[in-house]
């Protein structure tokens, strides 16, 4: 419950600060340069390579649900989300398990840029987002000439590695017959068969 509580104020406070970001600049920004300050792997680019990377950023809007980038391809852009919440999932014997949501100033698609491989990940809009791409093509030759970006890039992807597998690892919660879960499915139980019961008497 508590690790749910962070995680939406810490989706809340990135939120408020990239409206404060837009707000509080000192200089007449661009749209894609006010999102560019939010991305933390990305604060360490002068104003002029911001003006060079903003010129291949392009804006899509995402409703709610749809993929953003599916499980197993190799990416061919990055994502930058500007606003919203994407979710992050993976396919496993019983369904998808949501392994954790992500919003503005976040990344996607990092793994296209450092070995090719494949996501091990689905991403849907958890609620309706803008996200900006900047093409692998358009991006290569810039990331060449700013290696200290790969680092960090690689440094995303280790960290997000990790959370995955201490997701998977963690063993799901049993119920306590005598707490309030087991309190909640006893009623429930007699709920219904006082239901069926009364669904009896009125036939007769």
């Amino acid at each position: 419950r508590s690790a749910v509580r962070n995680q939406l104020f810490d989706l809340i406070h990135r939120q408020l600060a990239s409206t404060e970001t837009r707000q509080d600049q000192q200089r007449p920004a661009t749209r894609q340069s006010a999102v560019l300050n939010t991305v933390n792997a990305l604060r360490m680019l002068s104003d002029a390579d911001r003006a060079q990377l903003e010129q291949h950023m392009r804006l899509s809007a995402y409703p709610a649900k749809d993929v953003v980038l599916a499980e197993g391809v190799v990416p061919d852009a990055l994502f930058i989300i500007e606003s919203g919440v994407v979710s992050a999932s993976l396919q496993r014997p019983d369904g998808w398990l949501e392994v954790g949501r992500m919003g503005p100033g976040e990344l996607l698609g990092e793994t296209g840029f450092l070995d090719a491989t494949p996501t091990v990940a689905r991403f849907c809009a958890y609620t309706d987002c803008m996200i900006y791409r900047i093409d692998k093509a358009d991006l290569e030759p810039w990331l060449a000439e700013h290696p200290e970006l790969i680092g960090a890039l690689a440094g995303l992807a280790k960290f997000r590695a990790k959370a995955r597998a201490a997701m998977l690892e963690a063993k799901p919660v049993v119920a306590d017959a005598n707490g309030f879960l087991g309190w909640l499915r006893k009623n429930v139980r007699r709920f219904e068969v006082t239901r069926g019961q009364g669904a009896d008497d009125k036939k007769r």
